[in-house]
């Protein structure tokens, strides 16, 4: 965007403000953007994408600006999400913290269920 302006509407109109860089938010062409982005974090943090968390120790999963990291245990997770963090922020991006959750599976394998309702 080049010299654009906007206004909050919330109670009535802001007054207008410049904006200085990035794009609308229903702009077609941000999710494309944002997802060579993503790839570039993912590729430079070194994290493998290919094949799937059961051959590797993490997998990285994307949709949108949603990201997924799976991994067979915490540390390995850790691991991925600072190497992320640290690629986000040479490009002069943050993580949301408030968005981020961290979700624990602590059933043995053989105590799980599929989603077939049958044992793993």
């Amino acid at each position: 965007m080049v010299s654009t302006t906007c206004q909050v509407k919330s109670f009535g109109l802001s007054e207008p403000f410049e904006v200085e860089c990035g794009l609308r938010q229903s702009d077609p062409i941000a999710p494309l953007l944002f997802n060579i982005t993503l790839q570039a974090i993912i590729n430079r943090a070194g994290i493998n994408q290919e094949g799937t968390v059961f051959r590797k120790m993490t997998q990285v999963l994307d949709y949108a600006d949603d990201v997924v990291i799976i991994g067979r245990f915490l540390q390995s997770n850790r691991t991925a999400f600072k190497a992320m963090d640290v690629e986000v922020k040479m490009m002069g991006l943050h993580i949301n913290g408030g968005k981020t959750k961290i979700i624990l599976g602590k059933k043995p394998l053989e105590q799980r269920q599929s989603p077939c309702n049958g044992p793993l």
